[in-house]
């Protein structure tokens, strides 16, 4: 009787806890996270395929926000999407209504739209899809993007009015600067280490003079003691003592 009641209690709990997890929504700011931005603008379809590393095999399977961006949910053509074997997904985006839906992405490999598949999942959340990404295969395969973003990311552009020549004379300064600061360092330290051995040889040599001093006094107060012992006996001889025992015969 105790284990049945055990046994139900753990079903009830088990129950609970799928109850949890169901009614989370990956629409929560705290329930999906930033799909990941690095060189993103190669995913998209118009890009082409130029060797890179871009690899979805290791990231962790979760809920993603992809950030300008929808995935492509046709198939790419070939060598595009900045990847030898671009995923997409075969199947239409989701209504509010639909609620969490579960979609096919295909690997397309050459010529072949779907040539090896996973499931995902995707929830229209009104304003932005969430999707629930797994990690693909092998490398290099990764998924493949809709946007407006270039290609490869913007490089630094100067700025009107800035010139090479000042940016060189700036450069020039600031090395100067630097190795002033330096010398100024070294010279600091050089006279922070003569003033330390300074002070060193000079408590040295005074705990040296106080050490012979200290040594040299009781052999002083010996000989001198020494002097005034024989200056004692020269003046006067001294007394003549007898014997105990003669002293008590009475001679």
């Amino acid at each position: 009787m105790i284990m049945c009641s055990a046994f139900f209690q753990v079903l009830s709990l088990l129950t609970l806890l799928n109850i949890g997890v169901s009614i989370e929504d990956p629409c929560d700011r705290s329930s999906h996270v930033l799909f990941p931005q690095n060189n993103f603008g190669a995913r998209n379809e118009k890009c082409q395929s130029n060797g890179e590393s871009t690899c979805d095999m290791y990231f962790k399977s979760n809920w993603y926000i992809v950030k300008n961006a929808t995935v492509l949910n046709h198939c790419p053509k070939l060598g595009y999407c900045g990847v030898t074997y671009p995923a997409w997904v075969n199947g239409t985006f989701p209504t509010r209504e639909d609620g969490i839906v579960n979609r096919t992405a295909c690997i397309k490999f050459g010529s072949i739209c779907c040539n090896e598949s996973k499931t995902i999942q995707i929830k229209n959340c009104s304003t932005f899809l969430v999707y629930y990404f797994v990690p693909l295969t092998t490398c290099p395969m990764a998924y493949c993007f809709e946007s407006d973003l270039p290609c490869e990311p913007p490089t630094t552009t100067p700025v009107p009015g800035v010139s090479k020549t000042t940016t060189l004379q700036s450069t020039d300064a600031e090395r100067k600067s630097n190795s002033k600061e330096i010398v100024i360092g070294v010279s600091v330290g050089l006279v922070g280490l003569l003033l330390c051995v300074g002070i060193v040889i000079i408590v040295f040599m005074v705990m040296t003079g106080k050490f012979k001093a200290n040594r040299s006094a009781p052999s002083l107060s010996v000989k001198q003691q020494q002097g005034e012992h024989i200056h004692d006996y020269i003046n006067s001889p001294p007394p003549y003592h007898l014997p105990q025992k003669k002293l008590e015969m009475g001679i």
